[in-house]
């Protein structure tokens, strides 16, 4: 069973990462679709923005409901920081939603600090015609010092 899951990337590897993706959409996509995919992701990226080149981002954080608050997403977070191999000084950044309250707490517990809120800019249909809202977002910070700073 997968107890937990999370990833970081450092913003030298933003734009392969980027490709990257780009070339999954069109082979799931057809290319039509996927302006539309791509256009809406570009959108989503002017209110979460990808990490700039000397940072790290920790995204995509996950915990099976049921082993929730048992530590495990503090572990993750740390064992994502030791395995990104940044030598210090080094920052850590992360987005945080606002319906994540549990999520935002952790990180604080952990040491991140708000640095940027970003309000919802993003509306839209579903093809049932439910309207939806990307909530607004939070970007925290972590930054690790050198042992003489």
């Amino acid at each position: 069973n997968v107890v937990a899951a999370g990833a970081c990337y450092n913003g030298k590897s933003t734009l392969k990462f980027t490709w990257r993706i780009a070339v999954l959409m069109l082979g799931f996509y057809s290319l039509f679709q996927c302006i539309g995919v791509m256009i809406r992701g570009l959108r989503f990226e002017a209110m979460v923005r990808p990490p700039a080149r000397k940072e790290h981002a920790i995204t995509h954080l996950g915990v099976s409901e049921a082993l929730r608050s048992k530590g495990i997403g503090s572990r993750l977070v740390h064992q994502l920081i030791i395995n990104s191999r940044a030598l210090p000084p080094a920052r850590f950044v992360l987005e945080v939603s606002d319906i994540y309250d549990k999520a935002r707490a952790l990180y604080e517990r952990v040491g991140f600090r708000d640095i940027k809120y970003r309000p919802s800019i993003l509306r839209g249909t579903v093809p049932s015609g439910k309207e939806i809202i990307v909530p607004g977002h939070s970007r925290m910070e972590l930054v690790i010092k050198r042992k003489d700073q």
